[in-house]
């Protein structure tokens, strides 16, 4: 079965912004291929979901109310692998994310002004990122500082979003044939000397593929105290010491309508059934496919349109201490599965 076309009126302002940020991290991967990307956008994160290892920060950590800026310093990405330092650039995870990889195009992306700190920190970098803004997005600072601008546009149906790519030291000439030759694998490209724009599709819904978008274990960002584990390439992450477990996935393709959470394992079996599931703090429906005893999938129903900074929310009934440990612990995640 094909896929089948959905009109671009059918979805929101917001939907074709999140869908147009997961486009453009495809094209710029593409044609970027040794792209590393610091999305300061948490905890929308769109472009963050389409480029793997992305790490996370937020531009301005000052400009939030105090409760949103308390509440998302509980969160720690990479299965909690290092601590979310808001306003700071995490350094201590840049080299597992190809940040510090020699020939590597470093690409910052924000929406809103940097603090002066981290801007200033950026530009000490050798060689200095390149800056993808957008929305509020203020390049003044960075063309003072004699960075040059390729406008790129993507169109969506009667929708286009419009992107700022800052280069320093000039190339702007070989990044926009670069992704003129790229866009035409994603639809249709016209470019110019400083500008590209791409005419794409909307999302396309598929009955043979209707899964979206998975994500592991070692790449939740979450606000439990342990760490994600590993087997080779199999991760996984356990809940604990509350019993609240929060999730934050940011913007998922716009056509997501379900999730399911692998859990692999509990410490009692009942708990399994005790599950809540919340949705940026509202209680969601959700279903327990049971595979033994102690695992099972977790089957939430997404609001429809869901929102751009979703935060997953899972709680026990309560936690219980590890026989040969000190770990009070509620549930192991494997990975989370997204459906439309």
């Amino acid at each position: 079965m094909s896929d089948v076309p959905i009109p671009a009126a059918t979805f929101s302002d917001t939907q074709l912004r999140v869908h147009a940020i997961r486009l453009l991290g495809r094209w710029l991967a593409q044609a970027c291929p040794t792209m590393a990307v610091l999305d300061l956008t948490f905890p929308r994160a769109a472009l963050a979901g389409a480029v793997p290892g992305a790490l996370l920060g937020i531009a301005d950590p000052d400009a939030l109310p105090d409760g949103e800026r308390r509440f998302l310093e509980r969160f720690r990405p990479a299965g909690g692998r290092y601590a979310f330092s808001l306003g700071t650039v995490p350094w201590e995870a840049s080299a597992e994310s190809g940040w510090d990889k020699p020939g590597a195009l470093r690409v910052v992306h924000a929406e809103t002004p940097l603090a002066p700190v981290l801007l200033r920190d950026l530009l000490l970098l050798a060689p200095r990122p390149a800056f993808l803004g957008c929305g509020r997005f203020d390049p003044e600072p960075l063309r003072r500082e004699g960075y040059a601008t390729l406008m790129l546009s993507i169109g969506i149906g009667g929708w286009t979003g419009h992107f700022a790519l800052m280069l320093p030291d000039g190339g702007v000439q070989d990044m926009a044939s670069a992704l003129a030759e790229a866009g035409q694998r994603l639809g249709m490209v016209m470019a110019g000397p400083d500008q590209v724009q791409l005419a794409a599709d909307p999302p396309r819904a598929s009955a043979d593929m209707p899964l979206l978008a998975e994500i592991p274990a070692a790449a939740l960002a979450h606000d439990g105290d342990y760490r994600s584990e590993a087997d080779g390439s199999y991760t996984w992450l356990w809940s604990g010491p509350e019993r609240h477990f929060r999730m934050a996935l940011g913007s998922l393709p716009p056509l997501a309508r379900w999730l399911k959470i692998a859990v692999i394992g509990v410490p009692d079996s009942a708990l399994l059934d005790d599950l809540a599931a919340t949705v940026n703090g509202a209680r969601v429906p959700h279903r327990v496919e049971r595979w033994s005893d102690t695992s099972g999938g977790i089957l939430v129903d997404l609001p429809r349109g869901p929102p751009a900074d979703m935060v997953l929310g899972l709680a026990a009934r309560r936690v219980i201490q590890e026989k040969n440990g000190e770990r009070r612990l509620g549930f192991c995640v494997h990975k989370i599965e997204v459906f439309s």
